[in-house]
């Protein structure tokens, strides 16, 4: 630069992940099983939070809906809300959108608390890897234990693992319910 003076120069080294060592997954919208009208905006806000909340992990990249230009292809195919959709049509989504996995997912609410049950695919060749369900005290605690699952079963062996920024799901959009809802809402909105 004009004027720069070795004394006035700094150098700065990043380390970036190299693109052959970053999964990449499509993260759907979960569906409400027996949700009331009242909470099933909880079924779009499990995968934002659970995809924002990895955002400090230089080795998985998750993307929502919320994320893509490719929710349109839900509402043509009869699903304007991206909820009950079937499986074939994740798969092309996740397949013309490059990812190498997507997840799906449902949540489900009772006595113990919310509950998340979540599935893993592989895109090529399709097929299951992983599921597992998890029940927290509310929608954060069972985020945060799927968020450890996903980590685990797509993130590559490395050493650097250990490494990687974690902070609790609340702070991935809002630790307010009532923000998240009308966040969400507002979301839903513009996307549909």
């Amino acid at each position: 630069a004009a004027g720069a003076t070795p004394e006035s120069t700094q150098e700065f080294i990043v380390e970036v992940a190299s693109g052959t060592f970053v999964s990449r997954a499509m993260v759907f919208f979960f569906d409400p099983e027996g949700l009331d009208d009242g909470d099933r905006w909880q079924a779009f806000a499990a995968p934002l939070l659970l995809a924002r909340s990895t955002t400090g992990n230089p080795f998985l990249n998750l993307g929502t809906l919320y994320d893509s230009d490719v929710f349109w292809q839900f509402d043509r195919a009869g699903f304007p809300d991206g909820i009950g959709v079937p499986l074939a049509l994740l798969h092309e989504v996740a397949r013309s959108r490059e990812h190498e996995y997507f997840v799906t997912g449902s949540i489900s609410e009772d006595d113990t608390g919310k509950t998340l049950e979540v599935s893993i695919y592989q895109v090529s060749p399709l097929q299951m890897t992983e599921q597992a369900r998890f029940t927290g005290a509310d929608l954060y605690a069972s985020v945060d234990q799927a968020r450890t699952f996903v980590q685990d079963a797509l993130m590559p062996d490395t050493d650097d693992a250990t490494s990687i920024s974690q902070y609790p799901v609340e702070e991935a959009l809002s630790a307010d319910e009532e923000a998240l809802k009308t966040f969400i809402e507002a979301s839903n909105a513009w996307l549909m």
